[in-house]
């Protein structure tokens, strides 16, 4: 199918598809959307074959077609913790007095304000003696 033929809706605002991926031994369609979505934001997916004439759609294989489904709720919890990469070019970096974490699952870091760490949450020890963070 192509990415024109789904509709995303999230928080009631359209995220386009870049890219489709079907998988017919795990019977999945996977799509890849322009921005990413979070836990809690509501999110909606639609299709409509576009080109119902052709060969391109999602079908299975005696070439029936799908033609359509309307706004589906999708479910949308991320229930894994962000994990600080330790070792490869992603470890934990000192650059003078700036120290870089790098975590998986990064794409979803909260970074709002209100969910920022507070300083004296960090424990720096250089040379085995505490350095606070600023």
């Amino acid at each position: 199918p192509a990415s024109e033929d789904f509709t995303v809706l999230v928080a009631g605002e359209r995220n386009a598809v870049t890219n489709v991926l079907v998988n017919a031994q795990e019977k999945t369609v996977t799509l890849t959307l322009t921005r990413p979505v979070t836990a809690g934001q509501t999110t909606t997916v639609a299709y409509s074959d576009s080109t119902p004439s052709d060969t391109s759609g999602i079908q299975d294989a005696a070439n029936n077609r799908l033609g359509s489904f309307a706004a589906t709720t999708v479910s949308v919890s991320d229930t894994s913790a962000p994990v600080l990469i330790t070792e490869g070019v992603k470890a934990p970096k000192v650059n003078a007095s700036t120290l870089v974490l790098s975590f998986e699952d990064a794409g979803n870091l909260n970074a709002e304000a209100s969910r920022k760490p507070a300083s004296e949450d960090f424990t720096v020890l250089v040379a085995g003696e505490r350095n606070a963070v600023t």
